[in-house]
């Protein structure tokens, strides 16, 4: 079984160290530090509903079916 914590080394302390032991009680586990570049941080913004009425056309036969489906139709 593999599992992956990615976590700030600042945010190792104690009761991470207890809390795998707790899970691995008995086995061996092997602790890999590999330094990584945080990714960026993706940020929230409100959309707001509606924004793009009117700008946004869709084809009068939109929900006709298509006629390279014929093939696969019953």
């Amino acid at each position: 079984m593999q599992t992956a914590y990615r976590l700030n080394a600042n945010e190792i302390d104690i009761n991470l160290l207890r809390s795998i032991q707790a899970l691995y009680h008995d086995k061996w586990v092997e602790i890999r530090i590999n330094e990584t570049v945080p990714e960026p941080q993706m940020t929230s913004s409100i959309r707001k509903a509606g924004a793009l009425k009117g700008r946004v056309q869709v084809s009068p036969d939109f929900n006709q079916p298509l006629a390279d489906m014929s093939d696969y139709e019953s």
